[in-house]
């Protein structure tokens, strides 16, 4: 069976069902005041801070330690699971379909944001509150995530 997947142009890519890499993916939703917590991907655009959880990691973990890779913020207490998701996608970098499993987590963060990235896959970290959010260009996913935050 073929799969659509998308890629973050939106483009559609039609991938065969046994040839998707299968990765659970965390992601931190990070608020200060009215301000949300965005990170920089330069091929994707504006999203939360995130990413794949390794083979010898719990998600809680990779959560703390994608937080601090790509922001060098901490994360304090125990974050709360916001809302879980599959989404197929198409990575124009490795010309590969990707079934992600996506959990989005309200995290408390403390520390000094690293605002030039990581050197890595992020150029830039801030906080945006909602008019400036609705200027950049956001990553697809990111964007509803944020939608839904706003009905809740």
């Amino acid at each position: 069976m073929k799969i659509v997947c998308r890629d973050a142009l939106s483009s559609a890519h039609l991938v065969d069902e046994l040839d998707l890499i299968d990765r659970c993916g965390v992601y931190a939703i990070v608020k200060d005041g009215d301000k949300l917590l965005l990170v920089n991907n330069p091929n994707d655009g504006w999203q939360f801070a995130g990413g794949g959880v390794g083979s010898n990691e719990t998600p809680l973990k990779a959560l703390q330690r994608e937080l601090k890779e790509e922001t060098g913020l901490e994360m304090i207490g125990t974050p709360q699971l916001f809302q879980e998701l599959i989404e197929y996608f198409y990575s124009l970098k490795y010309k590969q379909g990707w079934k992600s499993h996506r959990q989005y987590y309200l995290v408390e963060a403390s520390g000094k944001i690293n605002t030039d990235g990581n050197n890595d896959d992020v150029d830039a970290a801030k906080y945006f509150n909602k008019n400036e959010i609705e200027k950049l260009k956001l990553e697809s996913t990111t964007k509803a995530i944020i939608n839904l935050l706003r009905k809740n």
